[in-house]
């Protein structure tokens, strides 16, 4: 089995598991979280997007368990956290990067509560 292939097998098997309540994902510099079940009892997410050479934010995608979706993005170097206004169904996080006078956007896979 090629390395790619165990790599794929295994995110297979860890998404495939339960509902979880919280999840962290990163892509390159850029880290994303999503809680559900905080000790106030409302959703948040939350990004942050690293230093990396050549980046110029980062940003975390979710969808809701009632059909919308929405995002959060930063600066290069920044963090930020928010409701989104309800139960997080899936998110990524993805890095935003400015190469050749072209934006570029690059994704995690989805990282999925439900």
């Amino acid at each position: 089995m090629s390395v790619v292939a165990a790599v794929a097998a295994a995110l297979t098997v860890a998404l495939a598991q339960p509902a979880l309540a919280a999840a962290s994902i990163s892509h390159h510099q850029t880290q994303a979280q999503a809680d559900n079940n905080p000790g106030k009892g409302t959703a948040w997410v939350w990004v942050y997007s690293g230093k990396e050479s050549g980046a110029t934010g980062g940003r975390v995608e979710y969808t809701l368990t009632n059909g919308a979706s929405g995002d959060l993005a930063v600066g290069r170097g920044q963090s930020a956290s928010k409701d989104p206004g309800g139960k997080v169904r899936a998110i990524r996080a993805c890095t935003t990067y400015y190469v050749d006078g072209y934006d570029i956007k690059a994704c995690s896979s989805w990282a999925s509560f439900s």
